[in-house]
């Protein structure tokens, strides 16, 4: 939290842990990479050097491996189980 506050130049500790609470309880903890995301960032670099536009994105992550990972449930019980105790590592209640 520390860290957060003086990155972001937040003074107000409530209005830190609200806006980190509702980061946590809105992002997405799949570990699977967005392709639209990617787009987004080849978007964005393709100004600087056009033949990065010709990478097919499609090709470049395979998502299958993650994909049968998350529907055996292996990785869900991980992830939720590192969010729990990072925020009890933060004082934090999990679910509040």
């Amino acid at each position: 939290m520390e860290i957060m506050t003086k990155k972001l130049g937040i003074t107000d500790s409530v209005a830190a842990n609200d806006g980190y609470e509702d980061y946590v309880r809105r992002t997405d903890r799949k570990a699977v990479v967005s392709i639209d995301g990617l787009k987004n960032i080849q978007r964005f670099m393709k100004l600087r050097n056009p033949k990065i536009g010709d990478i097919n994105l499609d090709r470049l992550v395979d998502e299958s491996i993650l994909r049968d990972l998350e529907k055996s449930g292996v990785l869900e019980p991980d992830i939720e189980r590192q969010r729990r105790c990072t925020l009890i590592k933060k004082g934090y209640m999990y679910g509040d």
